[in-house]
């Protein structure tokens, strides 16, 4: 135990959580989205993305109230879902939302009519299999059972006579 009692002050400033005066919006492949805070650029200190400072050659940032735009490569690297931006400011913060939805560009399986099944919007499911094959063995199946029920019935009527 140290001889002589030692003396913390702590201060606890509140960070202000600014308006949002436009999200990012939804990021589909191409092209740079853009967000703005309803804040004095001068107070921006950075970006972060999940607490993780965004490195500042994959955004821009202006004046203007304070504009942040997202550069298409960066966005490139983003999964398909809901991202939330946080913009750092001297006494405060803004949360930005994007979402981004890349579609495939990969060349799926082809169906009868010419579309391709991974672009038509339904969900993949695994079975790339022509319906019109399954129908007609339907078909040749109840056909089969009708002829042995009828083949049956008359081998039975043979017999009493």
């Amino acid at each position: 135990m140290p001889s002589k009692a030692v003396e913390v002050t702590a201060t606890y400033e509140a960070l202000f959580a600014y308006n949002v005066l436009e999200h990012f919006g939804t990021f589909e492949g191409k092209g740079t989205n853009t967000g703005k805070a309803d804040t004095d650029f001068s107070k921006f200190v950075r970006l972060l993305k999940s607490g993780v400072e965004i490195n500042k050659s994959n955004y821009v940032a202006t004046q203007g109230s304070t504009i942040i735009t997202l550069n298409e490569s960066y966005m490139r690297t983003l999964a398909n879902g809901t991202h939330t931006f946080r913009v750092e400011f001297t006494d405060g913060y803004a949360d930005l939302i994007l979402v981004v939805n890349v579609q495939s560009n990969q060349s799926g399986v082809t169906q009868s009519n010419g579309s391709n099944i991974l672009n038509s919007g339904s969900p993949r499911t695994g079975d790339f299999s022509n319906m019109m094959t399954w129908w007609i063995l339907l078909a040749c199946s109840v056909l089969g059972l009708l002829g042995v029920f009828i083949w049956s019935k008359r081998r039975k009527s043979k017999e009493t006579c």
